[in-house]
């Protein structure tokens, strides 16, 4: 699989659309820690995907992060996810190891390791620069 059918599946996931992952994902217990939520409402996370019957049936995931106020947050760290799988996959494709890639960004192995971490917010110019080193570049639209 390529990185941008990847990608295609995530941001389908992230619309809502059915897709099928074959590679692992986060539990969805991993997701409530990720954002932060405290165990009753990762609980009730799980009850809506897994459709426990409570008078949640027929709500998304989207509805539920809505109703908890983090659904920007969610789909912050969705993007931030997928823009850094995408940076490593294009790295390993190109054969460019993190020193290598530093070397290319005049930065650190450090701040390379930041860049691939979803959990560290980067400025858009650096992920441009990292993008062009890798032949590919930033595309952010509002819809």
């Amino acid at each position: 699989m390529s990185v941008d059918q990847a990608a295609d599946l995530v941001y389908d996931t992230c619309m809502g659309r059915s897709v099928t992952i074959t590679t692992p994902i986060p539990t969805l217990e991993e997701v409530g820690k990720r954002l932060k939520m405290s165990k009753a409402r990762q609980q009730r996370l799980i009850e809506i995907v897994r459709g426990s019957g409570n008078g949640h049936m027929g709500s998304s995931i989207d509805d539920f992060l809505k109703a908890e106020g983090i659904f920007e947050e969610a789909q912050a760290e969705a993007i931030k996810e997928v823009v850094a799988w995408q940076l490593a996959e294009a790295m390993k494709q190109q054969k460019i190891s993190k020193n290598k890639m530093a070397m290319l960004l005049k930065t650190s192995r450090t701040q390379v390791d930041r860049l691939l971490d979803p959990k560290n917010d980067i400025t858009l110019g650096s992920l441009q620069r990292a993008a062009a080193m890798v032949g590919r570049r930033v595309s952010i639209e509002l819809v």
